[in-house]
């Protein structure tokens, strides 16, 4: 497991497997295609492309990302990031879930103890199983469903 990760996109298609101890590069390219094995992973990378894929294993994921299409996967015990997109589907195993994002449509679905979500967004659909869950929407549609002790 990675300690932390830090990423920041501008993208077109990037494509992130990383399960990892140490890195640290910038990268303007049209596709970037990275699996990594490290410690600790520290990632700014300004990609001009058309798809984000990542799937990280880490303790800590920063990273703010703005793009067309992101999907992430991530199992980590931290997980904070910002993101402007379109299409953003998210799918994430943590302890700590800090989110604010602005795009269209979002898929949430969440494994976690705590989770802070303030969002802008027209439609979010969100399924959390943890035992504490914070949420704060700001958007004209919003959908909820929150399996915890406290929601």
């Amino acid at each position: 497991m990675a300690r932390p990760i830090r990423l920041r996109v501008l993208t077109g298609k990037l494509d992130f497997a990383v399960l990892a101890g140490k890195l640290n590069f910038a990268v303007l390219a049209g596709k970037l295609d990275l699996p990594v094995l490290a410690g600790k992973l520290d990632i700014a990378v300004l990609v001009l492309a058309e798809k984000l894929d990542f799937a990280g294993l880490a303790e800590k994921l920063d990273f703010a990302i703005s793009a067309e299409k992101i999907v992430f996967a991530v199992s980590a015990g931290k997980l904070d990031f910002a993101v402007s997109a379109e299409k953003l589907d998210f799918a994430g195993f943590g302890r700590k879930l800090d989110l604010a994002v602005s795009a269209e449509k979002r898929d949430f679905t969440v494994s976690a103890e705590k989770l802070d979500l303030p969002v802008l967004a027209r439609t979010l659909d969100f399924a959390g199983f943890d035992g504490k869950t914070r949420f704060c929407g700001f958007s004209g549609k919003t959908q909820f469903c929150g399996f915890g002790g406290k929601t």
